[in-house]
């Protein structure tokens, strides 16, 4: 029979000998967690971990799309407005100053019957140029003289060995004159709606020589009228010149 001797002193592992070593092992560790901390790289130990934790924690927070409100300063902002629209009507620049314009032709009367005219038309046109002045943005004054005349004459030459003949043209002449109140209905960046009360007084007067005083013509006529234009105006602001 085989016996066995082994020598050597073995400690009893007991509870409190386990915690023993086990406290020790975190100290050695805790140790060698300082040792390692390096003021120049930004490193100042536990604390740095645990704020490097924090921001790595808060920047995963502000990642994540969040939902802006609009500016309290934009909140019902009206629309951007078209530049072409945006300042001042070229009319309101002509307020309180004087245009000169052409007011159309002003037909006088010169005859009843067209067939007993010199002319054969029983009216004269008279182009009637004027001025107007704005006297606010809704109301203007207007006012226009008209004038024609006409005369004339030649020499008829008959056969040979016959006297020749002279003959004179009806001269004609007429005036008129047009007064207006323009009211401006509405307008726009370059254009005005108005409509226009108006008065026209028109005479016009003429003669005609005949073979003999017998067959000498005159002419005369009257013209009066009382009434309204719709219209409007068109400035050239947009090519450079708003006040023509």
């Amino acid at each position: 029979m085989l016996q066995r001797k082994e020598s050597g002193s073995l400690l009893p592992m007991t509870t409190a000998t386990i915690a023993t070593i086990a406290t020790i092992a975190l100290s050695l560790m805790a140790s060698a967690a300082s040792a390692q901390v390096n003021p120049e790289t930004g490193d100042v130990g536990a604390n740095a971990q645990a704020s490097g934790r924090f921001s790595g924690n808060a920047s995963a927070v502000t990642a994540q799309p969040v939902a802006t409100a609009e500016p309290a300063a934009n909140v019902g902002a009206a629309a951007p407005t078209d530049p072409a629209l945006a300042g001042p009507t070229d009319h309101s620049g002509v307020v309180g100053s004087w245009g000169v314009g052409f007011f159309g032709i002003t037909n006088v009367p010169i005859c009843t019957n067209p067939a007993d005219c010199a002319t054969g038309d029983p009216t004269l046109a008279a182009p009637t140029i004027g001025v107007r002045y704005w006297l606010k943005d809704t109301m203007a004054i207007e006012g226009a003289v008209g004038f024609y005349n006409h005369s004339g004459g030649g020499e008829i030459k008959p056969a040979v060995g016959v006297t020749p003949r002279t003959y004179d043209d009806a001269s004609l002449t007429a005036f008129a004159l047009h007064g207006g109140l323009p009211i401006a209905l509405a307008d726009s960046k370059h254009f005005t709606f108005e409509v226009i009360p108006e008065l026209n007084l028109g005479i016009a007067g003429g003669s005609r020589r005949g073979v003999t005083s017998a067959d000498d013509e005159s002419y005369s006529g009257f013209l009066f009228q009382l009434g309204g234009r719709i219209g409007a105006e068109v400035h050239f602001g947009f090519m450079g010149l708003p006040k023509l």
